[in-house]
């Protein structure tokens, strides 16, 4: 893929890349049905790797992952494209161009992307037009990602930020300490942005899959995915790997005193681990 992580210069990638699209993606387009557009909107540690590894599994797609992640921002180039007036709207329709004979071209949007605290803190106020854009334009479908397990979420992004490995390698780190009420606020933000982006976008443009589906049961899901697309050929196979293989208890200190925190709450099903309270007590047992 062109925009990969190659030792080229990023402007020369991106350079040939727009060239690309504006030759054979075009020249392509003249013959073929207009190429079918996707977002992936999605929260980190989700699955998304592998959700976007399954959709370059078919010749007919070429899928992309953070657009505004950190490969992409780390670019001076591309930086200074997005500070310009509609530049964020600008580098989301050139990635979701045909670059060649491609089906359907799909990107993926992080939520800390379309925030008000992200644009500031990286001065990209054109992000905060992505959200509008996307709502607009009826020939971009939308796939929503999510993982039902909040806790799986939230402990995956503290292990990926403390080891520095965000794909395929698995985590090295010490065990991480959740204060309970600042997990309750991280349940509830991750919640309300879900809500957010479910409500954003009519019923025909909108799909929303989940991690546990798409690792469980994925040729059920792909399945769906394709009729969403129309496209078939996904293929359930992928060189994503887990990262984390140990239990949530081994790998959380307070992992007792949080499950004993949420045990009247909705929340509890996130603690399907045994039960490591101490009956006679009724208190949770000590911290690991």
């Amino acid at each position: 893929m062109l925009l990969d992580k190659s030792t080229l210069p990023f402007p020369w990638k991106y350079r040939a890349h727009q060239l690309l699209c504006r030759t054979i993606g075009r020249l392509t387009g003249v013959f073929a049905r207009p190429v079918q557009k996707v977002v992936i909107i999605t929260n980190g540690r989700t699955g998304s790797n592998l959700l976007v590894s399954y959709l370059n599994s078919s010749p007919q797609v070429r899928a992309y992952g953070e657009i505004f992640g950190t490969y992409y921002l780390s670019s001076d180039f591309l930086l200074e494209k997005l500070r310009q007036p509609h530049g964020a709207v600008r580098h989301l329709h050139e990635m979701l161009e045909r670059l060649t004979s491609e089906r359907l071209t799909a990107v993926k949007i992080l939520y800390q992307h379309f925030d008000e605290r992200f644009r500031e803190r990286r001065d990209l106020p054109s992000l905060a037009e992505l959200l509008p854009e996307l709502q607009n334009d009826p020939t971009i479908k939308i796939i929503q990602l999510r993982r039902e397990n909040l806790l799986d979420v939230i402990v995956s992004n503290m292990l990926a930020k403390q080891s520095g490995k965000y794909v395929g390698q698995a985590y090295d780190v010490e065990q991480i300490t959740l204060p309970p009420r600042v997990c309750r606020r991280h349940f509830m933000a991750i919640e309300e942005l879900e809500q957010k982006f479910r409500d954003a976008f009519p019923p025909e443009r909108y799909l929303e899959l989940t991690y546990e589906d798409l690792t469980a049961k994925p040729d059920e899901t792909l399945g769906k995915l394709q009729n969403f697309l129309g496209i078939g050929n996904l293929k359930a196979q992928s060189h994503i790997q887990k990262q984390n293989r140990s239990a949530k208890s081994d790998v959380i200190a307070n992992y007792d005193e949080l499950k004993w925190f949420f045990r009247r709450s909705d929340y509890r099903r996130f603690f399907d681990e045994p039960d490591k309270t101490t009956p006679a007590t009724g208190q949770a047992g000590k911290a690991r």
